[in-house]
């Protein structure tokens, strides 16, 4: 441990190892926090107590979208348990008076929590093929398992080609794509504002491109910080 502790201090200098030991044990305490070890558990249940598979990431690469379209992609990774839930609390609607849509579904893990809400119905629209079939199973075990009888529709298809349906509608976005597809994705949107009139509730987790957002002023921020944004129509 000595000899371990003096070839830092060789390689590193005083000043850096001791900045070193600092990060470390800074690390260490975040992940015996009592909350950081509770989020942890919920994560590597929430796979075991529904019998499906959504933890695991999935690269750009193996998603099997075209090359043109796969630029302007994001890797799969599953949305936090503890991280949806933080958000719906922040959320204070009549959900049976809105379609919620999960934009880059992937493998149904937002799905299927949202499904303990009494949404009109809820879709997800994912463009990847290999996560859209991993969904279908994933819901259909959900299903079968909960005995939910919610509407739950899987779209396997680019955003661009998704006609908004003329409802009141939430938006769950997990930055699943660039600036690039986040400008049509609004665009289609402002034109449901404007030729409905119905309530949008757009949720951004990780929000990397906010400032595209910003640009349309038809919606305007609700709840604000680090690792998501709500927006509204109204």
């Amino acid at each position: 441990m000595i000899s371990q502790i003096l070839h830092k201090i060789g390689a590193l200098g005083l000043i850096g190892s001791i900045k070193l030991a600092q990060k470390n044990l800074a690390q260490w305490l975040i992940k015996i926090h009592p909350e950081v070890r509770r989020r942890q558990k919920k994560e590597k249940a929430f796979d075991i107590e529904n019998s499906v598979d959504t933890s695991s990431n999935v690269i750009v690469d193996d998603l099997d979208v075209e090359k043109e379209i796969s630029k302007h992609c994001v890797h799969y990774e599953p949305t936090r348990v503890w991280l949806f839930e933080e958000i719906f609390a922040n959320i204070s609607v009549d959900y049976k008076e809105y379609t919620m849509i999960d934009v880059g579904s992937g493998k149904g893990r937002v799905l299927i929590l949202a499904s303990k809400f009494p949404f009109k119905q809820i879709i997800g629209v994912e463009i990847s093929k290999i996560l859209h079939k991993i969904a279908i199973k994933n819901i259909e075990i959900h299903s079968n398992k909960s005995k939910i009888s919610k509407k739950i529709i899987l779209i396997c298809k680019n955003i661009d080609q998704y006609d908004i349906p003329n409802d009141n509608v939430l938006l769950f976005l997990y930055n699943p794509f660039d600036a690039f597809f986040m400008k049509n994705i609004l665009n289609n949107l402002k034109k449901h504002h404007e030729t409905t009139g119905k309530k949008i509730i757009l949720i951004y987790v990780n929000p990397v491109h906010s400032e595209t957002i910003e640009i349309y002023n038809f919606l305007k921020q609700v709840k604000c910080n680090q690792r998501y944004i709500i927006y509204s129509n109204k």
